[in-house]
């Protein structure tokens, strides 16, 4: 999935100039802790970012 999100991600930075971002969310596949950090461990932020919903923080 790492490698999924970061071939996403340069492809909408390349083709469309924008920067991804993920949203983690209960019940979807980057919900806990351990998911949220290697997250962030594996892909640089200039990659993709975090989408953090103000309404479910």
């Amino acid at each position: 999935m790492i490698d999924h999100i970061s071939q996403i991600s340069v492809k909408a930075h390349d083709k469309y100039g924008v920067r991804a971002v993920i949203h983690p969310h209960a019940g979807g596949h980057i919900e806990l802790a351990d998911e949220l950090e290697r997250l962030v461990q594996d892909i640089p932020s200039n990659v993709a970012g975090l989408c953090l919903d103000t309404g479910h923080l």
